[in-house]
């Protein structure tokens, strides 16, 4: 080949630079159909990176080729670099995935984004090192003649080597799919009750015995989503009132939000929940619904067990100084509830 064409001898290392960058932005820019997605972050994951280092570490072509130019030795042949990037894709993938691992910071996009980066540096030192090289030593996988080439020197008839290739690809699909939906435990939701002990510390214990009517108390409401998808939570706030043998004499509700959450995604949100009616024996309860919250809320349509906090509402004028009396943690009900899907 003239060497006139000179980014000839390039295209490959473009082209997995710009395939580890677009697996960035394709989870980064909304809109971007799943199976683009996932195409491009296998890529990236299993062959991409690994493949540039190979092409730094080793710029010289093979000397498998039958043909009068001489060639390096010692570097490896197409099926060698093949799999010395899968290899290595796997390697620089397990690192990276461990460090975010150990920072709890483990998603997609900030490992894409290191694996990314390597890429792009491994293959511009890979393209400078071939560009001092002679052009008859210099390694140019997708240069004019090098694919006739190789097919040529592939072990087995057509038929067999199309069937490999075939075999090839099912197997990278195989790992896509696998990786695009991963086994995982039995999905759940928790659901859980905090308040702020004197330390300022979050505390799922010593809830107030007593509110103030009309003024209330903050409590941190927390949600925590491992149904492996994208969930949208209604939470509902009721105050009952219960006579000594257990029987509702009255419900209100006093607050309710919504929460969207991702998968493994979890939120405290701090909420004021603040009675209007005085009364002894009233249980706030707080009720959890996958979507929307229905009309007349209860807990026995709430989709996870409700969690309640017994306390004592007083009128304002009569609030003392024990408004800040906490139950022990043997008498509040409310616990973090875990409940399968």
């Amino acid at each position: 080949m003239s060497d006139v064409v000179y980014w000839r001898w390039f295209t490959d290392l473009v082209l997995v630079a710009g395939v580890a960058v677009l697996a960035v932005l394709a989870f980064v820019v909304p809109g971007v159909p799943w199976p683009v997605q996932w195409t491009l972050g296998i890529a990236v994951l299993v062959f991409v990176p690994g493949y540039a280092v190979v092409a730094a570490m080793f710029p010289e072509r093979s000397s498998v080729f039958d043909d009068a130019e001489p060639a390096a030795a010692a570097t490896p042949s197409p099926a060698v670099v093949v799999a010395l990037s899968l290899v290595g894709s796997a390697l620089l993938a397990a690192v990276v995935g461990t460090a975010f691992a150990t920072l709890a910071t483990l998603t997609f996009v900030p490992v894409a984004g290191v694996l990314a980066a390597i890429t792009v540096v491994a293959a511009a030192v890979a393209a400078v090192r071939r560009a001092l090289l002679a052009p008859y030593v210099r390694r140019g996988p997708l240069s004019s003649g090098v694919l006739g080439r190789v097919w040529k020197v592939l072990p087995g008839s057509r038929n067999q080597n199309a069937a490999f290739l075939a075999a090839a690809v099912v197997l990278v699909a195989a790992v896509g799919v696998t990786a695009a939906f991963p086994a995982t435990s039995d999905p759940f939701t928790e659901f859980y009750v905090l308040d702020e002990n004197a330390d300022g510390d979050l505390v799922a214990e010593d809830y107030p015995s007593e509110l103030v009517a009309g003024t209330g108390h903050t409590f941190h409401v927390g949600v925590e989503n491992h149904e492996n998808t994208r969930m949208r939570y209604s939470v509902v706030v009721l105050a009952q009132t219960v006579d000594d043998d257990g029987t509702v004499t009255g419900t209100r509700q006093l607050d309710a939000f919504r929460v969207s959450l991702a998968a493994g995604e979890e939120s405290v949100v701090a909420r004021d929940v603040v009675p209007e009616q005085p009364g002894e024996n009233v249980r706030l309860v707080f009720l959890l619904y996958k979507g929307d919250a229905p009309a007349s809320p209860s807990p026995d349509s709430a989709d996870l067990a409700p969690l309640q906090v017994w306390t004592t509402v007083v009128p304002a004028e009569n609030a003392s100084a024990t408004d800040s009396a906490r139950l022990d943690a043997a008498d509040a009900v409310a616990r973090p509830a875990l409940v399968a899907a």
